[in-house]
């Protein structure tokens, strides 16, 4: 699966990541972060990231649902 955990430039990283979900990976956001205030400050960019793959449920790694 892919986290998107401290990626500062989401577009750099975007081209992989499409690949992945088109490989069938699962992803999960902030799994890898140390505290709240972690999670909370890369919320933006995962977001950013959710639409630009066009996440959507199947798309999210089941132990994080």
């Amino acid at each position: 699966g892919a986290v998107f955990g401290n990626v500062k430039n989401p577009e750099q990283h975007l081209r992989m990541f499409t690949i992945g979900k088109d490989c069938g990976c699962k992803f999960s956001f902030g799994s890898d972060a140390h505290s709240e205030k972690s999670q909370l400050k890369h919320l933006e960019i995962s977001q950013k990231c959710i639409e630009a793959l066009g996440l959507c449920d199947d798309d999210i790694a089941d132990f994080v649902k």
